[in-house]
């Protein structure tokens, strides 16, 4: 297993390399899919809100056209209370259009949001796999 941040750890399916990209930070990456998981310390509010936070500090500031679904409350990790919404978009650190889901999580009282992606019509075949990681989610400690 590997960890998120503040003791959340998810166990990686086959075949994805995971890197931190700075600490609360972890990226796992399977050809061209990306799983980005971020652990976001300091956030106040539910889960729902930390999506909406995510569009508009992240996602949109990098992003020259962006259309996001509304969302969706669903269940995550063992029963936690969930939110997820899907996007797609051109961003300025990316050569191509990307599609995504955005997933959020509040696990034991810690805002985890994860950011599933890849080039348009690609990430359809990653979801099953992300799926599977979200369902490891454990706090330890």
């Amino acid at each position: 297993a590997v960890e998120i941040g503040a003791g959340v750890y998810l166990r990686a399916q086959a075949g994805w390399q995971a890197q931190m990209i700075q600490p609360g930070h972890l990226r796992l990456s399977k050809g061209i899919a990306v799983l980005d998981a971020r652990f976001f310390g300091s956030f106040q509010g539910d889960a729902s809100a930390l999506i909406s936070s995510y569009v508009e500090q992240i996602l949109r500031p990098d992003s020259s056209q962006l259309a996001t679904t509304p969302v969706q409350v669903v269940p995550v990790a063992a029963g936690s209370p969930g939110a997820r919404a899907t996007y797609v978009g051109s961003f300025t650190s990316v050569p191509q259009p990307i599609e995504g889901q955005l997933t959020a999580v509040l696990l034991q009282g810690r805002p985890i949001l994860f950011d599933a992606w890849a080039s348009q019509g690609q990430l359809d075949q990653a979801l099953f796999d992300v799926g599977r990681m979200l369902e490891t989610l454990e706090v330890r400690g």
